[in-house]
């Protein structure tokens, strides 16, 4: 099986996909974010495609299957023709089903996506949060981690390293919109210049040549970063006693609750515990989704805000 449609909408071609190449990565989304993703296309109508193909292969010199990203639009527009816009998600985001939807921000002519790096919602600033994110790291999770590593490393820093010049903005490749017709063959091209070419890339994977290559077109509608938080920032600003608590799993559970209330997808991605912490099986019950229901509606709602005679008393229960 090369794919399936997990929801197809009757007049709707605008389809979430994600790629889920191996056993691995296929059960953590089938448990911890399929569920989430799957109310979140049905509130919105729209639909959600899981692609099980691995498009690269045998022997290629890029075998990681991130760089699917580059070939899937595609597959997409040559063996599935009602699929017109597709938002790509990483297997690792977890989907606000209350959140709106995201199509209603896309531009067809654009590559649509989240900056890393700017219009962030902390006090806190970039360097700032990664430096915490090091310290801590060593303090709580392992003494031999090095407080200066690729994890501190700039944005501008990183386009010097591919000795390309500085863009002036970076977005995380977790997630990806655009139409099949105007961008997938491009993409296409773009790995088959640096498969044949070999470039080895800071991260071993295909975001540094994705945001090169994007984002000199200068085709680019940036998002606002609510789609896709980034868990190492948000936590090491708002929850950095995290860290310390690391085995209380029900704290950390509130934790990403608050922060999926406040946001539309959050994506947590790496191999440090912190990019573990999404892997909570029905991390959104269905009593939390109706509390946060009528929140929304409370946020919306009008308020007279008028003083009242005496002080409303508190009673302890």
């Amino acid at each position: 099986m090369n794919y399936k449609i997990f929801v197809k909408p009757k007049k709707n071609n605008n389809y979430i996909v994600s790629l889920l190449v191996g056993r691995k990565v296929k059960k953590e989304w089938e448990s911890f974010s399929k569920d989430l993703c799957v109310q979140y296309c049905k509130n919105n109508k729209i639909g959600m495609i899981v692609i099980y193909k691995n498009f690269i292969k045998r022997g290629a010199n890029y075998s990681n299957p991130v760089f699917n990203k580059f070939l899937f639009g595609d597959y997409l527009e040559n063996n599935l023709k009602f699929v017109k816009n597709v938002c790509y998600l990483d297997h690792d985001i977890l989907c606000n089903p209350l959140a709106p939807n995201i199509f209603n921000f896309l531009k067809s002519k654009k590559f649509n996506v989240v900056s890393k790096y700017k219009n962030t919602p902390y006090p806190q600033t970039d360097d700032f949060l990664k430096r915490r994110a090091a310290f801590f790291r060593k303090k709580y999770y392992q003494e031999s981690f090095p407080l200066d590593s690729a994890l501190t490393i700039t944005r501008r820093q990183t386009y010097k390293y591919h000795k390309w010049p500085d863009l002036g903005d970076y977005f995380c490749s977790g997630l990806i919109m655009f139409n099949l017709k105007n961008h997938s063959k491009f993409l296409k091209k773009i790995f088959e210049k640096y498969e044949k070419s070999n470039l080895t890339t800071l991260t071993k994977g295909e975001e540094p040549i994705m945001n090169y290559e994007l984002i000199r077109t200068k085709k680019i509608n940036w998002l606002n970063y609510k789609f896709q938080v980034l868990w190492l920032l948000e936590m090491n600003s708002k929850y950095p006693f995290l860290y310390k608590f690391k085995n209380n799993r029900q704290l950390i559970k509130e934790c990403i609750l608050n922060s999926l209330s406040e946001n539309y997808f959050v994506h947590f991605s790496g191999k440090w515990p912190e990019g573990q912490m999404w892997k909570i099986r029905k991390i959104l019950s269905k009593k939390d989704l109706k509390f946060y229901k009528k929140f929304n509606l409370f946020l919306k709602r009008k308020l007279k805000s008028k003083p009242r005679k005496e002080l409303i008393k508190f009673y302890n229960k």
